[in-house]
């Protein structure tokens, strides 16, 4: 029996394309020839990066915790703090020469 998948990235990219297009549209003077050139170009880059839009639908459906309203869940908050006072304790030795005594 043949394996078959399906790419699931291809539609993910268009959603995220027709969301961005949506934006830039009324902004882009040349609705021609550089328009179709600007979608083809972030369709590549977004297909290339696997763009995908996460909804809060989503994630109830996939068990995942929500996120809050700068788009964190509490353990990826957690993280980036641990890793900004980590590097604000690491700081003071970087910008200043401690020497300690003999």
């Amino acid at each position: 029996m043949p394996h078959v998948t399906l790419n699931r990235r291809l539609p993910y990219t268009r959603a995220v394309l027709h969301h961005v297009l949506h934006v830039v549209r009324p902004y882009v003077r040349d609705e021609g020839y550089q328009f179709d050139e600007l979608a083809q170009k972030l369709e590549e880059l977004f297909y290339t990066n696997g763009a995908y839009i996460v909804t809060d639908a989503d994630r109830a459906a996939a068990g995942l915790p929500m996120r809050d309203g700068n788009g964190l869940t509490l353990d990826e908050l957690h993280i980036i703090e641990a890793k900004t006072l980590s590097a604000m304790v690491a700081a003071p030795a970087l910008a200043f020469k401690v020497e300690t005594p003999k």
